[in-house]
């Protein structure tokens, strides 16, 4: 089951590889829908544990990310190793996310901004 911590009433979805390259990645949107639909607005997907992204990932990205759009919900991105973070700018996925290096910096950035 992945690890979901909520913080200042932001939820932060710990996301790991072996979840992640599971047979039901798919889970992950469940669990963002179900917070959606609780009202959470503010989203934040760590990737500390994650090293690589398979297509199928970026896929469920794009998804999680129309999702927060359509719901008026934010959905930030944290600690992106260097081969994800090429991942992400060659298919242009970096430009439709905020990326930041650290939870805690994300978190900085919904006290500074009004939503």
């Amino acid at each position: 089951m992945m690890r979901i911590e909520e913080k200042e009433g932001i939820y932060v979805f710990y996301l790991e590889d072996r979840y992640l390259q599971d047979t039901e990645p798919p889970n992950l949107i469940s669990y963002l829908k179900d917070h959606l639909k609780q009202g959470h607005k503010k989203f934040i997907f760590n990737f500390a544990s994650v090293h690589h992204l398979i297509t199928q990932v970026m896929g469920l990205l794009v998804v999680c990310g129309r999702r927060c759009d359509d719901a008026g919900a934010i959905l930030k991105l944290s600690n992106l190793n260097e081969f994800i973070m090429k991942t992400l700018e060659t298919t242009h996925l970096s430009d439709q996310f905020e990326i930041y290096e650290s939870v805690d910096e994300a978190l900085e950035s919904f006290r500074d901004q009004q939503y």
